[in-house]
């Protein structure tokens, strides 16, 4: 566990555009729910990789992004 929650961790944050997470950023997470619900200007995604072997529960994840129009999930690790 990294000493944080993914839940909602970046949910309302109106203004943010691009994120960049490393693939372990959701190592030993359970939950992504609501992970960047609200973030309505969000249009970038870096996601290389990423490791989503433990997540169960991905519910609205990206719940009003609208500006998010694709992400690209190929390389993701859902173990």
């Amino acid at each position: 566990d990294g000493g944080y929650e993914a839940e909602n961790c970046f949910e309302g944050m109106v203004n943010l555009e691009e994120v960049e997470l490393p693939r372990d950023f959701l190592a030993g997470q359970h939950s992504t729910y609501r992970m960047f619900a609200g973030c309505k200007n969000l249009r970038k995604l870096n996601t290389a990789d990423l490791d989503m072997s433990q997540v169960n529960n991905a519910d609205e994840m990206f719940y009003d992004c609208g500006k998010l129009k694709t992400i690209d999930t190929s390389d993701w690790d859902v173990g």
